[in-house]
């Protein structure tokens, strides 16, 4: 679609996954040492196997696990705004490794295993900044790996997540629970992140410049379509990590105008539960060239309405919207 100068595109957040899978793995860490010998009986009560106890703080990769683990939840993803993570697997197990790589769990300790995959964050597809959370201290940064991540934790411990950064925003993913942090971000991960509008309107300004002199013009306001993303192209955010930036992609095209320009923000405002009151505001990286009229909304946010109306001060003088305008927009739910 050809696109008009001035306005901004719709940002699509799809999110697809990689052909390789993420796995913890502490970057420039030694691998375990091997601790003392044990012999696990089988189900007669004879020696079935010789296993190695891991001793201390293991972190490390393997491609075996001694018992399955549990399938993480769809939900189970963070998004940032240039990578992505999505949990596929995780749980305890007795064990990892097999023949003479065979290892149990440290004294005290239990071992906790996941397997991810990178996704596409809001804006790219850098790979994902990635730690593991024990208590309170986190261990990074990790690698890519097609192997399962193995970390032992002490036997009582609650607190163990996997944990995304993303320039100064932190989101994780409990590897206990399989659950994802309340405070990470919502409109990240949802289904559905836009919607098009298509709705044109007959419109009418009054232009008056710094000398007094006023004039009247009409045109059509279009509104294409919105969409929801957690950083604006200015760097700016929304309110908290439970809203949004709700970007109205309209433009206007007056009498004489060869082609339409980006609808100024100051006349446009949505209306719906929890949104933000007031105009939008211009969060294009260049808002001297561009326009990207967005306003702070409810990141679960399914239905609004835009107003095209009121009167704004420009460096030439003063634009008033004579009729003002009303345009539904429906975004899925989820």
């Amino acid at each position: 679609m050809r696109r008009v100068p001035g306005s901004r595109p719709w940002r699509a957040a799809a999110i697809r996954l990689l052909a390789v899978a993420i796995i913890a793995l502490l970057v420039g860490a030694a691998w375990q040492a091997v601790g003392r010998y044990s012999k696990p009986p089988d189900r007669k009560g004879s020696p079935a196997s010789q296993t190695t106890v891991a001793l201390g703080d293991v972190l490390t990769r393997t491609t075996v696990v001694g018992s399955p683990i549990k399938r993480a939840s769809p939900d189970a993803v963070m998004v940032g705004q240039s990578a992505g993570v999505r949990l596929l697997s995780y749980g305890f197990v007795p064990s990892y490794g097999q023949g003479a790589a065979l290892r149990a769990a440290p004294a005290g300790r239990r071992l906790i295993a996941f397997t991810a995959v990178p996704t596409a964050g809001e804006d790219g597809q850098a790979q994902p900044m990635l730690s593991l959370r024990v208590g309170t201290t986190e261990r990074g940064p990790l690698v890519v790996t097609k192997d399962y991540v193995v970390a032992s934790v002490a036997s009582g411990e609650s607190n163990v997540a996997l944990v995304l950064t993303n320039g100064d925003v932190k989101q994780s993913i409990s590897l206990i629970t399989g659950l994802p942090s309340r405070s990470n971000l919502d409109v990240c991960t949802r289904a559905h992140r836009g919607a098009t509008v298509n709705a044109a309107r007959k419109v009418t300004v009054k232009v008056t410049d710094k000398s007094g002199r006023s004039g009247m013009t009409s045109g059509t306001l279009t509104v294409r379509a919105v969409s929801l993303t957690y950083w604006g192209a200015d760097g700016s955010r929304p309110s908290s990590t439970g809203r949004a930036l709700l970007h109205i992609e309209a433009t206007v095209k007056l009498a004489g105008d060869r082609e339409g320009y980006g609808a100024e923000p100051g006349l446009l405002s949505v209306t719906a539960p929890g949104a933000t009151a007031g105009p939008a505001r211009n969060a294009a990286a260049d808002s001297h060239a561009e326009v990207d009229a967005v306003t702070d909304v409810p990141a679960d946010i399914t239905t609004g309405t835009i107003h095209y109306a009121g009167t704004i001060r420009t460096a030439t003088g003063t634009i008033g919207v004579v009729t003002p305008i009303s345009v539904p927009f429906s975004i899925p739910a989820g």
